[in-house]
């Protein structure tokens, strides 16, 4: 059959303007769109973003907050590539991405929570350090023990960065799905600043 068009992973044969593979789901190669357009999910034809129903196919839209569109930014990245890498180095990419990036309100929304996040993560961490290292320096603490105090502190200092590079890497990947997860209060001053 002419026009036939198969999955880049499964194989299967889809629809010509198919974004996802019906049977194993996995994201085909995507057009351009303008920003308020997107593809539906069944059929692949172009709808409108806003739309709750597919008027080709009738289906009805699984998740009217995902951000279909391949949106490129000023840098040329796709919009959900400048998302995520505006988390990778912290606050410096977070800052690149917020001052480069003028018009896009996603990779500006992701870059001023990167910000924030970094921010916030960077005083956490250093706090609960300069505690644990003042209380092992510290003669009195020696002298009466504070080893345990120092082990625990150590053990919740350690579970601190673990928290902050899961959370990271979780905001990338958020990013990276076209998704404008936001974090409880960072979240919201993001938004408020983009």
């Amino acid at each position: 059959m002419s026009g036939e068009k198969y999955c880049i992973s499964c194989g299967e044969t889809i629809l010509p303007n198919a974004e996802l593979c019906p049977e194993c789901g996995v994201r085909q190669e995507v057009r351009n769109l303008s920003s308020d357009q997107k593809h539906c999910i069944h059929c692949g034809e172009e709808v409108d973003i806003k739309a709750e129903m597919c008027p080709s196919c009738g289906a009805e839209n699984p998740d009217p907050g995902f951000r279909s569109g391949a949106t490129n930014t000023e840098l040329d990245f796709e919009e959900n590539v400048a998302g995520a890498l505006a988390y990778i180095l912290g606050i410096l990419s977070g800052i690149y991405f917020y001052v480069t990036e003028e018009e896009n309100e996603f990779v500006r929304f992701h870059a001023m929570q990167s910000i924030a996040f970094s921010l916030v993560a960077f005083v956490g961490v250093w706090i609960i350090n300069t505690v644990v290292f003042s209380l092992i320096l510290s003669p009195r603490a020696l002298a009466t023990g504070g080893f345990g105090i120092f082990r625990i502190l150590s053990l919740f200092s350690t579970l601190l960065w673990l928290a902050v590079i899961g959370a990271w890497a979780f905001l990338m990947f958020k990013a990276y799905n076209n998704e404008m997860y936001k974090l409880p209060v960072l979240g919201d001053f993001a938004e408020q600043n983009t």
